[in-house]
């Protein structure tokens, strides 16, 4: 992006904190590829239209608002609804998008791939698990990263008693699925999330349960 745009924006956003404008304008600055460049100005140039269909008031709220992620997070998912041919797709998409953040946060967050190689044994070991289904991996962005609850360091290969035969005999192939359904209570297990049956010792029952729960559905 050319200096006097960045300059441009700094005049605008007079006023703004000082980390936004500064960020805004690391990005603008950044060197691009062409097909980078052009995606960058398409999503700005979408946001931006959207942004003029908001009334004065919805910018001063979203301006003062204390949270301004979750602000501006809100403002944008109302944006891409409204000028969406397909607005039910879309809030089925987002809605999708905020579970799979959920799950990636649930009970302590995740690893990236050296941190839970780290936990076991090296970081071939660890790729090879993920390529045979015996550890959960959830990808996200161009990665993938391992939730925190599924480690356990005193059972011989450093996950839940149980898991690693529960992820081999699963009825669906989703990561997502799998995560959902071992962070679920379920009336078969006594009302338990599975994760807490297997640390109690029902390795067997969540086994069973998870074997057929392709069958069900995610429920």
């Amino acid at each position: 992006m050319a200096t006097t745009e960045v300059e441009n924006l700094r005049r605008a956003a007079e006023g703004v904190e000082p980390d936004l404008v500064n960020a805004a304008s690391a990005f603008l600055a950044a060197p691009r590829s062409a097909d980078e460049e052009l995606l960058a100005a398409r999503t700005l140039s979408f946001l931006g239209r959207g942004v003029e269909s908001l009334d004065p008031r919805e910018v001063r709220e979203v301006l003062a608002s204390p949270e301004p992620g979750e602000a501006l997070t809100a403002m944008i998912e109302r944006v891409l609804i409204e000028r969406s041919e397909q607005p039910a797709l879309v809030r089925a998409r987002i809605g999708g998008a905020r579970r799979r953040q959920e799950l990636l946060d649930a009970e302590g967050g995740w690893l990236s791939a050296e941190q839970a190689a780290g936990r076991l044994t090296s970081r071939a070991a660890l790729d090879k698990r993920r390529e045979r289904g015996t550890i959960l991996a959830l990808p996200r962005a161009n990665k993938y990263v391992y939730p925190v609850w599924q480690f356990d360091e005193d059972t011989r290969h450093g996950l839940l008693p149980g898991l690693r035969e529960v992820l081999e005999g699963f009825g669906v192939e989703s990561p997502w699925m799998r995560a959902e359904f071992l962070l679920a209570h379920h009336d078969e297990l006594g009302g338990r999330r599975a994760i807490d049956a297997l640390s109690e010792g029902d390795a067997e029952a969540v086994r069973l349960l998870a074997a057929s729960y392709g069958e069900q559905g995610a429920r």
